[in-house]
């Protein structure tokens, strides 16, 4: 087989999974299984190029949520089958990654690869969903996830915009052989953060708008200040490109106020009674929102932890003791169907796993991460890859404390990202042969 056809075998196989990981998660999940099965050897060549802690750390934490998942007394109304088929979809987010980054190999041309489709992917749902009119119109007078749910509809459009705004003055910046590629990646770009803003604001989503005030002037402020001085030109279009953004969010806020307002304004009369009452939760809030309900429900999940604080209930157990409390609160206000979590993934993992589970959990995560950034300080790979990385991490991670990490997308998302930095952090070459790409990067 020829390198060229080798090269775009992978290629097609990196962007299918980039496709799949957002809009078709199942079908992503499966085929993770199968790269699993057929790249065995890529968790030894990790452990050769410099991974042991990483791998450690991974296999660790596999061992401990096996445990977690049959040391657990069963609460009422909590299927074993499911319990091990959530602990089955964690493994794979923990161990699918690694022949991923291992496809990847660290070179930025896969990721973009990767990436590229991942967001054609996002788009499908949206197209799928939505009239053409809503969408050249700016419109959408009702919350909705388009093929997703709401909150993780937020999330993905928060943390897309983020790549746009990152790597959108070096690929502007390219130069082209024909200048019509220029204006076609101009026009590319202008659409992809037209839907994004779209759907970001048909999210409606409080946590996604929060995440994104707060990562995305951060990590643009940081991306100026860490880097060297770009010129003149690439200065002037990156700060041109953060003028249409503003342009778009400011615009697709007057449009839609209407309706975020109309989600937003109960919760802020909720807030006021929960702030302002010393037992805000003994009796019906007399104020229904979205706040209401997620306090309430936080409350309960205080109230499961108190009875088995150190090791937890185990998977799903969150379901069964919503639906087993008998509190009608605890049920959605539209639909009165149980809430499936606690819309709070922190509690979420004490309920599940207890204090130990999460201190152990914290423990494995934290020997992986430094791990992972202790090498990619050391080969030193594309910062803005790096820096997009980290970025939409934190993104998750503060959107964790207003929603549910149990969700496949927002798997399939994580795995995107670990399996790069993973590429990054083992399979880039050492700093002194890389330095030429920094500065082309940085230019």
């Amino acid at each position: 087989m020829s390198a060229r056809l080798h090269e775009f075998l992978k290629l097609s196989l990196i962007a299918i999974l980039g496709f799949l990981a957002c809009s078709l998660p199942d079908s992503f999940t499966t085929l993770i299984v199968l790269l699993m099965v057929a790249r065995p050897e890529s968790y030894l060549k990790a452990y050769r190029l410099g991974g042991q802690k990483m791998i450690a750390g991974c296999l660790m934490l596999a061992s401990f949520l096996v445990f977690d998942a049959f040391t657990r007394d069963i609460p009422p109304f909590s299927d074993p089958g499911e319990r091990a088929l959530d602990t089955a979809r964690w493994l794979l987010l923990l161990l699918g990654f690694i022949p991923l980054a291992d496809g990847l190999a660290g070179k930025p041309s896969r990721i973009a690869v990767l990436f590229l489709a991942a967001l054609a992917g996002f788009f499908t749902g949206l197209f799928k969903t939505t009239p053409l009119k809503s969408i050249l119109l700016f419109q959408n007078d009702f919350q909705t996830g388009f093929h997703l749910t709401a909150p993780t509809t937020g999330l993905i459009a928060a943390t897309a915009m983020l790549g746009l705004l990152i790597f959108g003055p070096f690929i502007l910046n390219k130069e082209t052989r024909y200048p019509v590629w220029r204006g076609l990646k101009i026009a590319l770009w202008g659409v992809a953060l037209y839907l994004c803003t779209f759907m970001l604001m048909a999210s409606q989503s409080r946590a996604a708008y929060l995440v994104s005030v707060i990562v995305i002037p951060l990590t643009l402020w940081l991306q100026d200040h860490c880097e060297k001085p770009p010129k003149e030109a690439s200065q002037r279009l990156k700060i041109g490109l953060q003028i249409a953004t503003l342009f778009l969010i400011v615009q697709g806020l007057a449009i839609n106020h209407e309706a975020i307002w109309h989600r937003i304004a109960p919760d802020l009369s909720s807030l006021k009674e929960i702030v302002s009452s010393a037992a805000p939760l003994s009796t019906p809030p007399a104020v229904e929102s979205s706040l209401t309900l997620r306090w309430t429900v936080l409350q309960e999940a205080f109230r499961v932890i108190q009875e088995k604080p150190f090791f937890g209930w185990g998977p799903l157990s969150s379901r069964s003791f919503i639906a087993s409390s008998g509190d009608q609160r605890l049920m959605t206000p539209v639909t009165k169907i149980w809430l499936a979590h606690f819309h709070n993934g922190y509690a979420e993992i004490i309920v599940r796993s207890g204090l130990i589970g999460f201190l152990v959990i914290l423990i494995c995560l934290t020997l992986m991460a430094h791990s992972l950034l202790r090498a990619i300080h050391e080969r030193s790979p594309p910062r803005d890859l790096v820096m997009f990385c980290l970025s939409a991490l934190t993104m998750i991670l503060i959107w964790g404390f207003s929603s549910n990490f149990n969700s496949d997308p927002i798997r399939g998302l994580i795995t995107l990202i670990s399996s790069t930095l993973c590429s990054l952090a083992i399979y880039m070459k050492p700093r002194r042969l890389n330095t030429a790409l920094n500065g082309e990067r940085t230019a």
